[in-house]
């Protein structure tokens, strides 16, 4: 085998590789810049040179990725989503169901831009249900999944019939919460705020289920069937 053809058959995937990752990093950044412009700005705000500066982008390569302003508002969403399934997936290594919920609720509620679960949800989600269409059928979905996830959390601890009402109740006194904080630009209402929903949590959850082993979720509500 000559050098020249033992060097294109080593140099070949990667040459055809490297474009397409290039192009798949420019696509993020500006995923990223959107996320967190819509997050400062909200969605109406935003505009596609505004996703492009913040990205360092120019303008003509944002319209390559995404030929309309719906089309990187889904991929915000889509993003969210990536997010969030992969902070549950860390939570769920937690063996105690409060701790769980603690976890998430300190992320919820975290004062930081680019927290771990950037929020506040809410806001997205209700202005994306106002523009209509597939943004408000996937923003409907990403709320679900919060909601279908306390749900459970709240099953697992016996409420059983009351699960799905706690998780409502949870959710609305937390994003309740950070409305108004952020609507007085005022970090401590919702430190203060969220020590008080982990105090309610914690007289919710009773004694008894602050010391259950890592199951998965059919096999702890078998736990409480028996029990």
């Amino acid at each position: 085998m000559t050098k020249n053809l033992w060097q294109s058959i080593v140099k070949s995937p990667v040459t055809h590789r490297a474009p397409e990752r290039k192009r798949q990093d420019k696509k993020q950044k500006l995923i990223i810049a959107a996320k967190a412009l819509i997050h400062k700005k909200g969605f109406g705000e935003t505009t596609l040179a505004d996703i492009a500066h913040e990205a360092d982008v120019p303008l003509g390569n944002v319209y390559y990725y995404f030929k309309t302003k719906e089309a990187i508002g889904l991929a915000v969403i889509e993003q969210r989503f990536k997010d969030w399934e992969n902070w549950r997936k860390t939570a769920m290594m937690q063996p105690i169901v409060l701790s769980r919920l603690t976890l998430f609720l300190q992320n919820f509620m975290s004062c930081q831009i680019e927290a771990e679960m950037t929020f506040p949800m809410g806001h997205l989600c209700e202005e994306f249900s106002r523009e209509g269409g597939a943004l408000a059928q996937s923003s409907k979905k990403f709320l679900k999944s919060f909601i279908d996830w306390l749900e459970e959390q709240f099953q697992l601890m016996g409420m059983a019939e009351k699960a799905l009402s706690t998780a409502y109740t949870f959710l609305a006194m937390a994003q309740g919460s950070i409305l108004i904080g952020q609507s007085l630009q005022d970090d401590s209402i919702i430190a203060y705020q969220r020590s008080l929903i982990e105090d309610w949590l914690a007289h919710v959850t009773q004694e008894r289920m602050n010391h259950i082993p890592v199951l998965s979720f059919h096999q702890e509500r078998e736990f409480f069937e028996m029990t």
